[in-house]
């Protein structure tokens, strides 16, 4: 004999390998997941959320302890876990579960660490780890790497293909996948012979992977364009009744602004009641893709600007054309206009903003003429 073994290697190594195989595969996805929060630390929860249930399952149901209240008791303390968090935020549990999907596909990226759109994920890592455990013994063995696809899928979703641009975590979870198939195989086949076949499989994987990450693509699948972002109303003060003291002191600092001299937008003014002009009540928060209602002029360009609130007051933020992104927390946005508004105190703020505008070369500006054509029929007035 060769001296390599027939199926599922033995012993206390044998059950390291089972339990590090399933580990390792959760581990992989969890990973991906975490990206899209930019932050090492949260990595680590990602972590201890893909690893720690499934170890503590495992050790549970070697002690003897049935499976269902094994199971019960871990999903129990991943859930109160989870409770704890939203009610520390002073967020409901109920309401972060049933929105979360939204949140997180209309909160800007990269994530912020806040307890609403990290409980999600999070608990979704936890209990994806409890069915692997579950599920480690199983003689098909696809259960761990279904896992691990399913948190992988999800970080891809949520960063638009950025978790893992160049395929690498991918190539892992396809290597580690058939190292474990091949090393747990509970058939009669030798070891040699399963190795002898799991290494060229594995090079056709992998150089298929490499070829599909080198193929030309159009722009990443963005789940963000199929989920409208939840409005609020707004109720704001009218700038109109402020340009009377502003013209009365026209040597009063309002803002201080550095970067491409641009010009600035403060708010859009879009409604006529009869009486006054009137901006919408209607906003909604700023999405990372910096899509509006708007569609870009003949003429596109942008800028990036750091603005700084001394003497101007109120809650609309100055931007340059449309938003594309902006440095204010829970900042909110008019899809219909690009009117940038905050509801917490602006005094002294100072924020980042890049936005759009249409820039036309001044030969077009003096080649710019009014319309033929008859003059549309707009009704009585």
């Amino acid at each position: 004999m060769s001296g390599l073994r027939t199926g599922a290697p033995e012993g206390l190594a044998g059950r390291g390998l089972r339990l590090a195989w399933p580990v390792t595969l959760v581990l992989l996805g969890a990973l991906v997941l975490a990206t899209a929060w930019h932050r090492w630390t949260l990595s680590l929860l990602f972590a201890v959320a893909a690893a720690v249930p499934l170890l503590l399952l495992r050790g549970a149901l070697r002690t003897g302890m049935s499976r269902w209240f094994a199971t019960s008791m871990i999903v129990l303390l991943s859930v109160m876990s989870a409770y704890l968090a939203t009610a520390d935020a002073g967020l409901s549990l109920e309401q972060t579960l049933r929105d979360v999907v939204p949140r997180l596909l209309t909160a800007p990226q990269p994530y912020p660490a806040r307890a609403d759109l990290l409980v999600g994920p999070l608990l979704l890592t936890a209990l994806v780890s409890v069915l692997v455990g579950l599920r480690v013994d199983s003689r098909l063995r696809v259960e761990p790497v279904a896992g691990g696809a399913v948190l992988y899928v999800a970080g891809a979703l949520l960063t638009a293909g950025e978790a893992d641009p160049a395929g690498i975590v991918a190539v892992l979870l396809l290597v580690v996948a058939l190292v474990g198939w091949v090393l747990l195989d509970e058939h009669d086949e030798p070891a040699r012979r399963r190795l002898s076949l799991a290494g060229p499989v594995s090079v056709v994987g992998v150089g298929a992977l490499a070829a599909i990450a080198t193929l030309p693509v159009g722009a990443a699948f963005e789940p963000r364009t199929l989920v409208d972002p939840p409005t609020v109303d707004v109720v704001a003060s009218n700038p109109l009744t402020q340009l009377g003291a502003w013209a009365n002191n026209p040597d009063s600092e309002l803002l201080r602004v550095r970067g491409p001299e641009v010009p600035l937008r403060l708010v859009v003014l879009d409604r006529y009641d009869g009486t006054q002009w009137t901006t919408s009540t209607r906003f909604e928060p700023v999405r990372s893709d910096g899509r509006t209602g708007l569609q870009p002029g003949p003429y596109p360009s942008d800028a990036t600007l750091q603005v700084e609130f001394v003497g101007l007051g109120g809650s609309w933020l100055p931007t340059p054309g449309l938003p594309l992104s902006v440095g204010v927390t829970d900042s909110l946005v008019d899809p219909t206009t690009g009117t940038l508004f905050s509801p917490d105190e602006t005094s002294g703020v100072v924020y980042e903003v890049s936005g759009a505008y249409d820039a036309p070369p001044t030969e077009s500006l003096d080649a710019a003429q009014v319309p033929d054509g008859d003059v549309p029929d707009l009704g009585a007035c």
